[in-house]
């Protein structure tokens, strides 16, 4: 459920999730997959609680099906690789810190929600 949520784990294979994209980032050669997986992660030093607060979406996160979810991930790829160049900015972190919040939340929210049908049922 978790890879659902990052966009380039269900990315383009011809760069194989963006891991064949090199950027610097924090004076540091990196590809834009490691940058999205736990780049950002670290250099913000995201906790658990900063993305339960993250979830500030009116909508009910949990309608839709895996694959809608797999689509709307999907959907934040043209974000992901506008990164303008290959050094990121500040601009494009703050961007995309943003989305990695709500992506882990909706994930963490979303598993939540799997099990307890899954479990409901047996």
């Amino acid at each position: 459920m978790g890879d659902l949520h990052q966009p380039l784990h269900i990315g383009y294979s011809q760069d194989k999730g963006g891991n064949q994209v090199k950027v610097h980032f924090n004076n540091k050669l990196t590809n834009l997959h490691g940058l999205l997986d736990y780049g950002i992660i670290e250099y913000k030093e995201l906790t658990l609680k900063q993305c339960l607060k993250s979830n500030t979406e009116k909508e009910d996160v949990t309608k839709g099906t895996v694959l809608d979810w797999a689509k709307e991930s999907r959907s934040r790829l043209d974000a992901i690789y506008d990164t303008k160049g290959d050094t990121i900015s500040e601009t494009y972190t703050e961007t995309n810190y943003t989305l990695i919040k709500s992506q882990l939340n909706k994930a963490g929210t979303r598993l939540a929600f799997v099990l307890k049908e899954v479990f409901k049922k047996s």
